[in-house]
């Protein structure tokens, strides 16, 4: 078949004399036996330098039963390499001691590289032991303070000094080192208090007491050390309170923010005007719609509406680091009505006396007798006209009724407006406090106020002139 004028080889004779390779054929048959595989290694040899020479043989192998299909850029050896060389190490065929295999093996030029023959050009590097695909980076230390490159194949990798962005964290995902976005918690408090903590625990709390909100609970120096009070004060019924005082202890600074101080924040003490920078710049506060932000360059965020609307935002850093009425923060909602001797409490009223602060008056956790709402009260309320407004699918909420906070947002309007026997204002307030909470998640909302028969924003105090700033705006 290798000499044969007409045979499937006959076009490669012009370029390649086939004898050498009829003569090897002839010898390696006599000594070995006839054998299929021996036979088809023998023919193979000439099929691989007619390729070389750009030949291409006609098809001989079912004939002579060799139909071994290799994948690309290989061909098939009766004695090949027991160790092939791959991208990981170029030279492992020539360090190997063990015995030949039959196979399909790599051409020249041609390395493995996760089980396919590549160029050599197309090789990855190898750092510290480990390879690497050409193109590929690789960010070391748990700082993430060096980045390593392959550029060029079967080269060693590039290195540089690196780090992560402002909003980005290092840390190990699905077994890669890098800087991922931070990820946030966000606790928020609102109306007659009702509590949505950090792990998504919801609770409900009274009393007129001051408390600690949230504070860093973690080794010292390891982050900013900071702690969020509130108080809260009856309005118009002894059932019923609301936050009237947030206040931020943070980078050696006292912010506190109160009811009927529209505009202005009260800095160690002093009554001070927004918008405010402290603490050499890490520190500052200003206007976002209805209410003030206090930004921090840790990544905490406080806001309040001077109202009834609080939230508490931290990176992800924090986790597990943090105590108070919002919990742990560590993803785990068993633990999270730990108290300040460490044990966990039996009940939420446990653990928001637990969290009381020692200058309180004695008598602030008593509330006047509960107004329950019969089950006609509490449909009436429901409806569209009330606070069925919040999850009326065709109403102005609608785009954010996917939020799971939908429902607790409307059956806590309902307990509202039965604590304060349907005060309007009280609805108000509350749509107001969903209508902020969709919109700090980037969603849009209709008009509302007028459906709801709200009006315009009118808080005391305020000043005629509202600032805004970048974040959101509440109409």
């Amino acid at each position: 078949i290798l000499t044969n004028r007409s045979g499937p080889f006959a076009e490669c004779h012009w370029h390649e004399s086939p004898a050498p390779y009829y003569e090897s054929c002839v010898y390696d048959l006599c000594r070995y036996g006839p054998g299929n595989r021996m036979l088809c290694a023998a023919v193979e040899s000439y099929d691989e330098m007619c390729a070389f020479h750009g030949v291409e043989a006609a098809k001989w192998r079912q004939g002579l039963r060799c139909d071994v299909t290799c994948p690309a850029n290989t061909y098939f050896d009766f004695c090949g390499p027991p160790c092939p060389a791959s991208c990981v190490s170029l030279n492992s065929s020539t360090q190997c001691t063990k015995p030949c295999v039959a196979g399909c093996f790599c051409r020249e030029g041609y390395v493995l590289d996760a089980g396919r023959c590549v160029p050599v050009s197309q090789c990855g590097c190898t750092l510290d032991g480990r390879y690497h695909r050409l193109g590929e980076e690789v960010i070391l230390t748990d700082t993430c303070r060096r980045k390593c490159s392959c550029r060029q194949p079967a080269q060693p990798m590039r290195c540089q000094d690196h780090a992560c962005g402002a909003l980005e964290t290092c840390k190990v995902v699905d077994g890669v080192r890098g800087c991922y976005p931070v990820k946030f918690g966000t606790l928020w408090v609102f109306g007659h208090p009702h509590y949505h903590i950090f792990d998504g625990l919801d609770f409900d709390s009274k009393g007129t007491c001051k408390y600690t909100l949230s504070k860093y609970c973690g080794p010292p120096g390891n982050l900013p050390d900071f702690t969020v009070k509130v108080e809260n004060e009856h309005r118009g019924s002894i059932t019923a309170s609301w936050t009237r005082l947030v206040e931020l202890d943070l980078y050696g600074e006292r912010i506190a923010v109160a009811v009927g101080q529209y505009g202005q924040v009260q800095v160690n003490g002093s009554l001070v005007n927004l918008p405010l920078v402290l603490a050499s710049g890490k520190l500052y506060a200003y206007y976002s719609g209805s209410s003030v932000i206090i930004q921090t360059e840790s990544g905490l965020s406080v806001s309040y509406d001077w109202s009834h609307y609080v939230t508490i935002t931290i990176p992800e850093i924090y986790s597990g680091l943090v105590c108070g009425l919002g919990g742990d923060f560590n993803g785990d909602q068993s633990d999270d009505f730990r108290m300040p001797n460490g044990s966990v409490a039996p009940d939420h009223v446990s653990f928001v006396n637990s969290w009381k602060d020692v200058d309180s008056p004695f008598h602030c956790t008593a509330v006047g007798p509960q107004t329950e709402c019969n089950k006609g009260a509490k449909n009436k309320y429901r409806v569209q006209s009330y606070c069925g407004i919040i999850t009326h699918m065709e109403g102005p909420f609608q785009r954010c009724s996917n939020l799971t906070h939908a429902q607790m947002f409307m059956e806590s309007c309902v307990h509202d407006l039965c604590a304060t026997k349907g005060s309007h204002k009280t609805l108000c307030n509350t749509l107001r406090s969903y209508a902020v909470h969709c919109q700090s998640h980037g969603i849009t909302i209709q008009p509302w106020r007028q459906l709801a028969g709200c009006g315009k924003p009118l808080i005391s105090g305020a000043p005629s002139l509202m600032v805004t700033h970048k974040f959101l705006t509440v109409f």
